[in-house]
Parts: C-alpha cells; sequence; structure tokens
C-alpha cells in the first residue's frame, strides 16, 4: 500500500488530535472519593484477641464503619 504525503499529514493530525482528547477531563471518569475497603482477614489475629477493640483502632485510623 503506498501512502502520499497527504495521507499521511491528515493521518497523523488526526491521530494527535484523538489522543490529545483522550486525556482530557471531559473523556474521564469522574474520580470516586474516599470509600477504602478494609479485609477484617487482614487484623484477624487482633480480631480473635479484641474485636471491639480493633474497630476501634480502625476508626481511630480513618476507617468508616458500616
Amino acid at each position: 500500500m503506498k501512502t502520499d504525503r497527504r495521507t499521511f499529514i491528515k493521518t497523523s493530525a488526526l491521530a494527535l488530535a484523538g489522543t490529545a482528547f483522550i486525556n482530557s477531563p471531559l473523556s474521564a471518569a469522574p474520580k470516586q472519593k474516599g470509600i477504602i475497603g478494609l479485609q477484617l482477614y487482614s487484623i484477624r489475629n487482633e480480631m480473635l484477641k479484641d474485636p471491639l477493640g480493633s474497630l476501634k483502632q480502625l476508626a481511630k485510623m480513618g476507617y468508616v464503619l458500616c
């Protein structure tokens, strides 16, 4: 396939414009705010010893207990 200079420049310009649009905030998904999960399995030993105290410590760290 032979490509002439005009087609190459047109295709390159469209590709460049397309990549500029992809990175714009208009095409990006909105960021979710602050919901982070924690598996209690990761603190299983502490939960066995003192479940209520472990949950209170997590609340002090900033985790919201639902």
